[in-house]
């Protein structure tokens, strides 16, 4: 068989400014995506805005990579996340965005998919920007890692993989991955260190219903979460990504963050920041990726989300597009 395969590439797509319009202080936040299937097609993307009580608006950007045998659970997440969070919001009962709404939101999407999350798993990471609070809230299960970085470039917060190399993951699944019918696979170079446990290569995601139901200690659903103010924080933009790009920048994070604030420097010295050259800078990253490995393997397919914090953006298209 030819190593040579013709790239999949699946448009780019991007959603243009989302005018808070609540107080005059607010954030103005622009942001585009770009999502190139290459291997199993099973990254999905989605940006927009969603509405909560007394028609307040958020922006949400979430990233889903999908694995097993087939796109159920990712489409479903992709289509539905979002929908579930702003029904949350609008509830009369919600009193605050915190830790235990975001647990409810992944509770109830793992309960909608239970008959046909079977044969297929997924992962999930969130973002929610309150603009007129100037609030960022991560939740995450799996391995698409979200990075906030301030104006300089440097990392003020990255969420951290739900891997079997993850310390506090490890601490927590100790007392339980020996129970009978757990299958547990060891690295070969590193004969110590737990790389799958019953099939899977993260201690949590949304669906893989196979696998929790062998041993429902190991694999969870349950988010990690965080929240911080965006001003303290000096939080500037944010890229999200599926592990398609963070494996290739395994061991140089820093640089590649420092790549985007450059991009992002030279157009605001063109002017205003546009949507259209974020999700520029969206794709372009994706492309700097090679298609295959060393081997013509090819390489994962990749989801790319960068949203940029700016109260001095414009936007010449008001229309929201998305996968």
């Amino acid at each position: 068989m030819s190593n040579y395969v013709y790239p999949m590439l699946i448009g780019f797509f991007f959603s243009s400014l989302f005018s808070m319009e609540e107080s005059e202080t607010s954030l103005s936040i622009i942001a585009g995506h770009h999502v190139q299937q290459r291997r199993k097609r099973q990254d999905r993307s989605y940006q927009g805005t969603i509405i909560g009580k007394k028609s307040r608006t958020f922006h949400f950007s979430g990233i889903y990579d999908g694995h097993g045998d087939n796109e159920f659970v990712v489409e479903h997440l992709k289509k539905n996340m979002h929908k579930r969070l702003e029904e949350l919001l609008c509830r009369e009962d919600t009193k605050k965005i915190d830790k235990k709404l975001f647990e409810e939101l992944f509770h109830t999407v793992e309960e909608e998919m239970e008959e046909f999350a079977y044969g297929s798993g997924s992962t999930a990471t969130i973002c929610l920007i309150d603009s007129v609070k100037k609030l960022l809230h991560l939740a995450w299960v799996g391995d698409s890692r979200a990075i906030v970085a301030n104006k300089e470039g440097e990392i003020v917060y990255a969420t951290q993989d739900h891997r079997f190399t993850h310390g506090g993951e490890l601490e927590r699944i100790k007392d339980h991955k020996n129970k009978p019918g757990t299958c547990i696979r060891y690295s070969r170079s590193m004969p110590t260190m737990i790389t799958h446990i019953n099939s899977l290569g993260m201690t949590r995601s949304l669906g893989d219903r196979t696998s929790k139901n062998i041993n429902p200690k190991i694999i969870i659903s349950k988010p990690a979460y965080t929240r911080f103010n965006i001003e303290k924080k000096d939080a500037s933009f944010i890229v999200m990504a599926s592990d398609g790009l963070w494996d290739y920048y395994i061991f140089t994070p820093e640089i590649f963050i420092q790549e985007v604030k450059d991009r992002i420097k030279e157009y605001r010295k063109k002017g205003s920041l546009t949507f259209k050259q974020v999700k520029s800078i969206a794709k372009s990253i994706v492309e700097s990726i090679p298609q295959c490995d060393s081997k013509g393997r090819l390489n994962d397919d990749i989801s790319v989300q960068v949203i940029v914090i700016d109260p001095n953006s414009e936007s010449d298209d008001k229309s929201c597009i998305e996968e």
